[in-house]
């Protein structure tokens, strides 16, 4: 009997544990109102969104704490906290500078995808992860993108490997994971006024050069 209850202590030792290391959630959603400044000399693209975030533990402390990794600038226009509520609730403006890279092979008719994503540079993913706000839409449809058509917008949860432990001496080896929360835009260029702007003159030189072998010189 005494080794049943020391085998029921265990368990229930063990399930509180593993009920402890459940790390926290951060809902996260995410709005575009613009994209803009597309460079494919400088890889780089601007992004205007709206980003809340709804979560428990306010030692997450976003506001100073949120990482956009391959962002070139990050600028906060507006930021506002509401908690009242057992579940605290953030929202922010952005407008980020991203750097890319493109794949333009396929050059007037090519495809690109703009990627961006965010990280809390203070919790690992033992602490906490995202989850993806997929209610309503994640981009303004009335926005135009200047010479290009959106395909889609996805968003994503996932894990970022770091392969150092920034420091952090207690770690068996230098290794760390960050939740981090992904935007994916896919973007096809509108290439139909391009292509002919590029070479209806070229076309037209070659009909005219052609039509001169049949001029008789009487």
């Amino acid at each position: 009997m005494r080794k049943i209850f020391l085998l029921l202590f265990c368990f229930s030792a063990m399930a509180a544990r593993a009920q402890q290391a459940q790390p926290d959630t951060v809902k996260v959603g995410i709005y575009i109102t613009s994209i803009h400044d597309i460079d494919f000399k400088q890889k780089e693209f601007s992004i205007n969104l709206w980003l809340w975030l709804k979560y428990k533990n306010r030692a997450f402390d976003f506001l100073h704490n949120l990482e956009v990794p391959q962002a070139k600038s990050v600028s906060m226009s507006f930021a506002v906290v509401d908690s009242s509520k057992e579940e605290l609730y953030m929202q922010m403006k952005l407008q980020c500078v991203m750097k890319d890279s493109w794949r333009i092979s396929n050059f007037p008719f090519d495809k690109q995808k703009l990627r961006l994503s965010i990280e809390n540079s203070q919790f690992d993913s033992r602490s906490l992860v995202f989850k993806e706000d997929t209610v309503g839409n994640h981009y303004d449809p009335r926005f135009t993108l200047s010479g290009w058509q959106i395909d889609s917008c996805r968003i994503v949860n996932g894990i970022k490997k770091y392969e150092t432990g920034f420091g952090d001496e207690s770690l068996a080896k230098p290794h760390t994971e960050y939740s981090n929360f992904r935007v994916q835009v896919s973007i096809h260029r509108d290439a139909t006024g391009l292509f002919w702007k590029m070479f209806l003159g070229m076309y037209l030189a070659f009909l005219i050069s052609y039509v001169c072998f049949y001029i008789h010189a009487d």
